[in-house]
C-alpha cells in the first residue's frame, strides 16, 4: 500500500504562500523511510540569496511546541497521561508536589496558562491557572519530569 502525501505537502506549501515566509521546508519520514523532501523559497528576501535546500538553517521561533505537542499526544495514545485535564500533582514524585502547583492541569502548562513564575529557587504564582497566559520556561520544566 503506497501513502500519500500530498494533503500534507499542500498544507505546508500553502502555509508558505499564506503567510508570505521568504522559504520553508518538509521533510516527512514514514516508516524510516523519507516520502517527501520538498524546498520553498529563498533564504531571505534580499536580492542574489540562495534557494532553500538541504543544508539550509531556519531562524526557528517557538519550535519546541511541535515537540511538546507530540510528546503529550504520544503520553496520552500510550497511556502515560490519562488526560490533559490532569492535575500535574498526579504525574509529580512526592518529593516534587508543592502546594502552588495545585489545580494547574498539563493543558495549563501545555498553553503557557499556568500562572507560575520560578523566582529565586521558587515556584510563585502570579495568576490562576487558565485566567491567563505567559510565556516562562518553567512549564517546560515541569513537563519534563
Amino acid at each position: 500500500m503506497t501513502v500519500s502525501f500530498e494533503k500534507v505537502r499542500n498544507s505546508v506549501e500553502n502555509t508558505f504562500h499564506t503567510l508570505d515566509c521568504t522559504g520553508a521546508a518538509l521533510i516527512l519520514f514514514h516508516n524510516n523511510e523519507m516520502q517527501v523532501e520538498q524546498y520553498w523559497g529563498r533564504q531571505s528576501n534580499k536580492e542574489n540569496v540562495r534557494s532553500i535546500q538541504a543544508d539550509t538553517k531556519f531562524h526557528l521561533a517557538s519550535c519546541r511546541k511541535s515537540y511538546i505537542a507530540f510528546a503529550v499526544a504520544f503520553a496520552i495514545f500510550h497511556g502515560y497521561i490519562q488526560s490533559i485535564d490532569d492535575e500535574i500533582s498526579l504525574y509529580l514524585a512526592p518529593e516534587q508536589q508543592k502546594e502552588v502547583f495545585k489545580g494547574i492541569t498539563i493543558r495549563h502548562l501545555v498553553t503557557h496558562s499556568h500562572g507560575l513564575a520560578y523566582i529565586n529557587g521558587e515556584d510563585i504564582r502570579t495568576f490562576a491557572p487558565g485566567t491567563n497566559w505567559t510565556y516562562r520556561g518553567r512549564n517546560i520544566e515541569l513537563m519534563q519530569r
